[in-house]
């Protein structure tokens, strides 16, 4: 960083080559201790995505024993503790839906089964790592937890349904939700049905979606842009809870 304000400074003089050698050297220097450090086994790992006020609390926590004075400062170390200790159990959505309908991800005694190893790798990705257990894309999806019959797949949380259909025929030869209360389609479905249903339209004002049960047994859909809420560039879309039972 220091030989990168000396290049700005030597630039105008056409100087700025000598400072960049120093910046290239030392580049290198953090990028092979970077490449040697990811050589050794359980170089990397995984803890599951927390809860929204833990890392606030624990935050608040540390800056309160660096920051304050005298004995009270140990004070802090009450909203860590509390933290790190709830930070293991942070809850985690039983279904994942990406926003291309391309991929979905449920959550099983086993881990998260992927319905397909390519495909919406950024999302697959993503999805394991927060589980705090990433595991390779086609170990998650050879795990069982999917029903399938052809162009239909179907996700079963707590005894309710959700169907992901693909393709134009399997979608027109569909009679109903075939027994989900939730269908994805990665077409645009024109057909009135008894369930609540997610085409491509629809998915692409919501973003992606995250399905889980709530205390009745119901299902609780939140989506990708009721989380991200009113930006320039996506429209407002109110938070849905459906309850079937």
């Amino acid at each position: 960083m220091p030989a990168a304000v000396v290049a700005a400074c030597l630039a105008p003089l056409g100087l700025e080559w000598i400072a960049f050698a120093v910046m290239e050297a030392g580049l290198n220097w953090i990028l092979w201790v970077a490449h040697w450090i990811t050589g050794f086994d359980g170089a990397v790992g995984h803890v599951v995505e927390p809860r929204r006020w833990t890392l606030g609390a624990l935050t608040l926590g540390a800056l309160l024993v660096i920051l304050w004075q005298g004995r009270l400062r140990l004070l802090g170390a009450i909203p860590m503790v509390v933290a790190l200790a709830a930070w293991p159990s942070s809850p985690r959505p039983v279904l994942l839906v990406s926003e291309s309908w391309w991929l979905m991800g449920l959550l099983t005694d086993q881990g998260r089964a992927l319905t397909k190893s390519t495909g919406d790798g950024f999302s697959a990705d993503s999805w394991l790592e927060n589980d705090g257990a990433a595991i390779d894309r086609l170990a998650a999806a050879a795990r069982p937890g999917f029903a399938r019959d052809g162009r239909l797949v179907w996700a079963d949380i707590g005894g309710q349904m959700v169907l992901l259909v693909t393709g134009k025929t399997a979608l027109a030869a569909l009679d109903g939700c075939g027994g989900a209360v939730v269908l994805i389609a990665n077409q645009p479905d024109e057909a009135v049905r008894p369930c609540d249903v997610y085409d491509l339209r629809r998915l692409a004002r919501t973003g992606a979606l995250s399905i889980a049960l709530d205390e009745q047994g119901g299902l609780i859909i939140k989506t990708a842009r009721d989380v991200a809420g009113q930006r320039l560039w996506n429209s407002r879309v109110p938070a849905m809870q459906w309850n079937f039972q």
